[in-house]
């Protein structure tokens, strides 16, 4: 199960303004290319290393280079801009993690959030899980924070033959070839999966632990 944070982090919950943050070069009464952004949290102010990533996905997403497969360009500074983010600049600590909840409790905070682009925080407690899962025809990019995550992901054989991706709508079996079986921590890290890297994969907190 998934909760919603409603208890950790008051400065998030404080700073939260649910003012949409619109994309340079739209109008803000443009609703047709359905690519605004809205902003969950401010996070906390004066934070440049999450300013500076916001304000890059906010022009990616206007240029259309936050692909399913982005650029060697876009991946280099996605990845240079999260490895300045800490858990100190997003107001997140071990100390929070809350003690309720079962095996597959996992806590999150939407920041911003858009068609094109997703940004929130996760918090695993030690035991719990994110169970198998993928994200069809997306990249990801990500950061732990703090603790140990133990990671399995696979890849689908064949993925995109007209045979697998038939038998994925229907929710058939499908082969698949372990692709990452390792553990990420206890020092920050900032990982990656592709349409067809990693896409498939669990996530068990060895650890408390956090990522964005």
């Amino acid at each position: 199960m998934v909760s919603q944070l409603k208890h950790l982090w008051p400065s998030l919950r404080a700073a939260t303004t649910r003012a949409p943050l619109r994309i340079m070069g739209h109008s803000p009464s443009s609703e047709q290319s359905g690519q605004e952004c809205r902003s969950h949290s401010t996070v906390r102010n004066g934070r440049e290393s999450v300013d500076q990533l916001f304000k890059y996905c906010s022009s990616a997403v206007q240029a259309g280079s936050l692909t399913p497969f982005p650029s060697k360009h876009v991946a280099d500074t996605m990845t240079s801009l999260l490895n300045g983010v800490t858990a100190e600049s997003l107001g997140v600590s071990a100390a929070d993690v809350p003690r309720r909840g079962g095996r597959h409790t996992v806590f999150f905070q939407h920041i911003l959030e858009c068609p094109s682009l997703s940004l929130c925080i996760f918090v695993i407690p030690r035991g719990s899980s994110i169970p198998l899962h993928d994200h069809p025809h997306m990249s990801v990019f990500g950061r732990l924070l703090f603790g140990e995550m133990q990671v399995r992901s696979y890849d689908i054989d064949d993925l995109t033959s007209a045979e697998v991706q038939n038998a994925l709508y229907y929710g058939q079996p499908v082969r698949a070839t372990r692709a990452v079986h390792g553990v990420l921590g206890p020092d920050p890290v900032t990982y990656q999966l592709t349409p067809t890297f990693g896409n498939l994969h669990e996530l068990l907190a060895v650890e408390d632990c956090s990522f964005f």
